[in-house]
């Protein structure tokens, strides 16, 4: 009995049969053989035409606002998933006032089985940059910390979900708030949770940097908050501290942007990303987003005041190193900079 031949992707190949008999088949009898099934395939493509232009089109913001507002539970986070990919593909569709007046109004009617909705309606206002929706993302920050703070909060699946959601108002809050929203942000830096302290330090980078390019002064609050937590026991929230603090102006996070340069101590480090081998550099390198991260917060800080003496020096010897990085992106990024820091 002869293997299954398949065509390696664990397919079975269709049979072809076996060379055809001596002799000659009728035209006439060929005729039906494949009109038949010309006529099926014709009849498939035309349900299949006739079904998709009655769902193929798009329905218009208003339609999908209208089913958030009056859907079932299901339906409402959904169709606020489809406005928010409408959002980032197309932004000036949701830019008028009333639009966003109502999906703010449905923010602050949603009921508690709602989390996915108000968490797609967060990502919403951080696509289209609703400013007025800051205060929103702060009632949602305290709703979430009383609701992990409550007896059983921080417990089975609901805790997963107030987690999530949380994440989400820390976010918008870092795209469209200012320096009034710092207070309600710093109180979550001893959260539990790794994840929501970056979250925080994200946050307070992004607003640091809007300040600073408005031409104000990063409150002293956020600082001193990144400064504690470049500390912290988690080295993703030291390293991601150690780029907030560079976006405020401050050099303290230097020495851990030095190291981050280094491939082969993110490899020390025993995180999920560098390469461990299995990959080449041109194909898949998880380790080139922290080591770009670190070259342009170097950049930042150098473009406000250079560092001087000996940290000069260990500056200038790490971003050399990595200039033989096997990645030839990382390479061109530290090149620059190491010319930048010569000149």
């Amino acid at each position: 009995m002869s293997e299954t031949p398949t065509n390696g992707n664990d397919l079975d190949l269709e049979n072809l049969g076996s060379p055809a008999a001596s002799g000659t088949t009728s035209p006439r009898m060929l005729v039906p053989l494949f009109l038949v099934p010309l006529l099926i395939v014709v009849l498939i493509v035309a349900i299949f035409l006739g079904v998709g232009a009655l769902i193929g089109t798009e329905k218009t913001v208003e339609q999908w606002i209208v089913e958030v507002e009056s859907g079932g539970v299901n339906e409402r986070w959904q169709a606020a998933a489809n406005l928010t990919e409408i959002s980032i593909r197309d932004p000036a569709r949701l830019a008028t006032p009333e639009l966003r007046g109502r999906l703010r109004s449905l923010f602050v009617v949603a009921g508690p089985s709602d989390t996915r909705l108000r968490q797609w309606i967060a990502r919403l206002w951080t696509a289209i940059g609703d400013a007025e929706a800051a205060p929103s993302c702060v009632d949602g920050i305290a709703r979430m910390q009383e609701a992990l703070n409550a007896p059983g909060g921080r417990e089975g699946p609901n805790a997963e979900l107030a987690v999530q959601e949380l994440l989400n108002y820390i976010r918008a809050l870092g795209a469209l708030g200012n320096q009034t929203h710092v207070t309600a942000v710093v109180g979550l830096s001893a959260e539990p949770d790794p994840a929501v302290r970056m979250a925080v330090i994200e946050c307070l980078g992004a607003l640091a940097r809007k300040t600073i390019i408005a031409g104000g002064t990063v409150a002293p609050e956020a600082i001193q908050t990144l400064q504690r937590l470049h500390g912290d026991s988690d080295v993703w929230v030291r390293m991601n501290a150690a780029l907030s603090l560079a976006k405020c102006g401050e050099s303290d996070g230097l020495p851990t942007l030095e190291a981050m340069l280094d491939r082969e101590w993110l490899k020390g480090q025993n995180l999920r990303f560098p390469d461990d081998g299995n990959y080449s550099v041109n194909a898949y390198d998880p380790a080139a987003a922290p080591i770009a991260s670190a070259l342009l917060a170097i950049e930042l800080l150098l473009s406000g005041a250079s560092e001087g003496g000996s940290a000069q020096s260990s500056l200038r010897e790490a971003v050399d190193r990595a200039c033989r990085d096997p990645n030839p992106e990382i390479q061109r990024r530290a090149a620059a900079l190491l010319a930048n820091l010569d000149g």
